[in-house]
């Protein structure tokens, strides 16, 4: 907590107070100040002191990026993201962080470009999503994406694809001949095949297994 002394005020006067964090906010955070104001009064009076008041200020949502891809690249993990829009005017973009399975990836140094290549070990399945970083704050987690290498339902020798979510949409990337998602039940709700590595499909909110080359990942939509 933190004091401010010292401020006089005549009767009537108006102040305004600026108050830069010393650590970035995160989105959606309450933040709570408090203050009383003392009177300047005759020493013989014991009651120069009003009663505390609290202001709560809400930290705004900083903008995520969006367009998530993953490629699997013999051994690496090939992100690619679209920048937020902001207002420049009233934050500042620092970089990117980058998370993977939960742990971040790049390190303390926000990755300054929209793509990365992040080196894994084959043979697991890895779930990525990006978190815009800001002077002033981070924003929420990006969509995810899905890639796999455990050969759920098939072996790892099949050939890896990347599965997005964007706007609604279930994205396929890396993906080769007949790709066919199933409901939680085991239905087959949508099924086509992958031109040029990729498909696309407008779903109802959902979990999914999305199998292709002899492998599965299971996504939420």
């Amino acid at each position: 907590m933190k004091n401010w002394d010292g401020i006089t005020l005549q009767s009537d006067e108006e102040m305004t107070y600026s108050h830069t964090l010393d650590v970035p906010a995160d989105a959606g955070e309450k933040l709570n100040y408090y203050f009383y104001l003392t009177y300047d009064m005759d020493e013989n009076q014991d009651d120069n002191r009003s009663a505390d008041m609290k202001i709560a200020v809400i930290t705004p949502e900083f903008p995520t990026v969006t367009n998530l891809s993953a490629t699997w690249n013999d051994g690496k993990i090939d992100l690619a993201w679209t920048a937020p829009t902001y207002n420049a005017e009233v934050v500042t973009l620092t970089g990117y962080d980058v998370y993977i399975n939960g742990e971040k990836f790049n390190g303390e140094t926000p990755v300054a470009e929209t793509t990365y290549s992040a080196t894994v070990e084959d043979g697991a399945d890895y779930i990525c999503h990006i978190v815009a970083v800001y002077d002033l704050g981070h924003s929420a987690a990006s969509d995810e994406v899905n890639i796999l290498r455990s050969g759920i339902g098939g072996t790892a020798a099949g050939k890896a694809f990347a599965v997005s979510v964007n706007n609604g949409a279930l994205h396929v990337n890396g993906a080769t001949g007949d790709v066919t998602v199933y409901n939680a039940s085991g239905r087959t709700v949508a099924s086509a095949k992958a031109y040029g590595r990729k498909v696309s499909f407008t779903l109802a909110r959902g979990t999914y297994i999305v199998t292709a080359g002899g492998m599965s990942v299971k996504v939420a939509l």
